[in-house]
């Protein structure tokens, strides 16, 4: 369960700057261009979705998916932070059930890979 003040939405490109914030945490590769993410956003296949405040545009999480084409039976996590001082709070298994939700919306199931590699270490995806 996520803290209260929480919410899980998708992003809008207003949430660009703090997108690319988050998405440091993950990789040292070069900044995500508007472009991107704008069609990340908005395409029918891909989907990113935010753990953030409720009463203000704070980002704690990001999480993006893809469908990798149209028909295919599975939607796979492209990326998947939460911010180095809001981990432990379940946010990333919130972030985690959208997807599957996003996935069932288009009959697709989720699939999830084996493990997840931050710069620091590689870790399983979800912990028991």
């Amino acid at each position: 369960m996520i803290p209260p003040t929480l919410t899980i939405r998708q992003a809008t490109e207003a949430d660009y700057e703090q997108l690319c914030d988050l998405f440091a945490e993950l990789d040292t590769g070069p900044r995500r261009t508007r472009a991107h993410i704008a069609r990340l956003i908005a395409g029918p296949n891909s989907a990113i979705y935010v753990a953030a405040e409720r009463d203000a545009r704070v980002l704690h999480g990001v999480a993006t998916l893809l469908r990798d084409e149209p028909g295919a039976q599975f939607v796979s996590i492209g990326e998947l932070v939460v911010h180095r001082d809001a981990r432990r709070q379940g946010i990333g298994r919130a972030l985690i059930d959208r997807a599957a939700d996003w996935a069932a919306r288009k009959g697709c199931e989720l699939a999830e890979g084996p493990a997840w590699r931050t710069r620091d270490r590689e870790r399983p995806l979800v912990s028991a």
